[in-house]
């Protein structure tokens, strides 16, 4: 379309051929938001350290490239998530425990909240209450990576 077919190839091939088209590069910097967390994971009420839930939930946004920071300060996006477990019963030896978490996500810079979610009642069992406890934060750990994490990408990329 851009040359006629009346005009001759042997004359347009060469004239063709000379013309220089720029080339342009144009560099993407693709910077994901930096994000601090914050918030307390007890079992049955007893500070955890380790906090596993959200070194889990850390371990996920980092691998997705979000870069975790210490200060609010520098951070985009500020990531609260509390637990707790509570005591359920107790039945032929077996104990039961209920996780209870909720995690929140705020713009640093406007104060909105992009995400708001959790979890309810994630049984553990165990021989007692405190093991009971902690099998409830692996299962809750799991959930997290799985069905909390998905549709808080969702709502944090919309």
């Amino acid at each position: 379309a851009l040359v006629s077919q009346d005009l001759d190839y042997t004359v347009t091939r060469p004239l063709m051929g000379s013309l220089a088209t720029p080339e342009v590069h144009v560099p993407i910097d693709r910077s994901m938001p930096k994000i601090q967390f914050k918030g307390t994971e007890r079992n049955l009420g007893t500070v955890l350290a380790d906090a596993p839930l959200a070194l889990a939930l850390k371990e996920a946004m980092t691998s997705h490239g979000f870069r975790a920071v210490a200060s609010a300060a520098e951070a985009d996006l500020l990531v609260e998530l509390n637990a707790d477990t509570r005591q359920v019963g107790e039945t032929n030896g077996f104990f039961t425990v209920a996780l209870d978490q909720t995690l929140k996500v705020t713009d640093r810079r406007t104060g909105e909240t992009v995400y708001e979610g959790g979890k309810q009642g994630l049984k553990g069992i165990q021989l007692d209450y405190p093991k009971a406890g902690m099998d409830a934060y692996k299962k809750a750990a799991a959930e997290l990576r799985t069905g909390i994490f998905e549709p808080m990408m969702n709502n944090l990329f919309q």
